[in-house]
């Protein structure tokens, strides 16, 4: 999942009560994250307890060498995976794993890609927009080291409607804020390649809703 902040939601990709799911986070873990969890829960009619208990948080804040040290992670991965069974993975995000070397990108995320077929996981590797890129294109995020080697890429963007112009073709106020989602490339199947509105609700549920000009 590429995109710019406030766009990827990473959350609210599995939140039902079984199976179990693995999280790696790049941000500090407090009480403050829990409604993350718990909201879109509620939203779909699960007990948050139950979410809860079958998501295993991995601190890569408060443990640098998981950063720093790809192995170190992959190590702790694969010991989660095998004693909590895991089979879902989110890394959030894959983007500061090559913090400041980013020739190492796709290096990195073939390792990464390659560690969960072994494992036989379902990963989500969420990869943030660098400044100067196209946002609608899988570049934006880590150059084409994602979007080249992963099986399937969802480009998230934001956009502001500033002229009547985008006014008409998103069906909105100038001055509001338009969430723009469209699938780059998927190996896995056939895909809808039009560019969609879309919206996060206050309880943390992705919405995908029309294409832009309704075709």
């Amino acid at each position: 999942m590429t995109g710019v902040s406030d766009t990827e939601n990473p959350s609210s990709l599995n939140s039902s009560p079984s199976p179990r799911q693995d999280a790696v986070r790049k941000w500090p873990w407090s009480q403050s994250n829990r409604p993350q969890f718990s909201w879109p829960a509620v939203a779909m009619g699960h007990e948050p307890a139950k979410i809860e208990k079958n998501i295993v948080l991995i601190d890569a804040v408060s443990h640098g060498s998981f950063r720093e040290n790809v192995p170190d992670l992959l190590t702790t991965l694969a010991y989660v995976i095998k004693q909590y069974k895991v089979r879902f993975v989110v890394i959030d995000s894959v983007t500061r794993l090559y913090e400041n070397k980013e020739v190492a990108a796709r290096a990195i995320v073939r390792r990464l890609f390659n560690f969960m077929k072994k494992w036989y996981q379902t990963a989500s590797f969420v990869s943030q927009k660098r400044s100067g890129r196209q946002e609608l294109t899988a570049e934006a995020a880590g150059g084409y080291a994602v979007s080249h080697i992963v099986d399937g890429c969802f480009v998230f963007a934001k956009e502001l409607v500033d002229s009547q112009y985008k006014s008409k073709m998103y069906g909105k106020q100038v001055g509001d804020i338009v969430r723009l989602f469209r699938i780059d490339g998927c190996r896995l199947s056939g895909h809808d390649t039009r560019t969609y509105i879309m919206e996060i609700t206050e309880t943390g549920l992705v919405k995908i809703l029309s294409p832009i000009g309704g075709r």
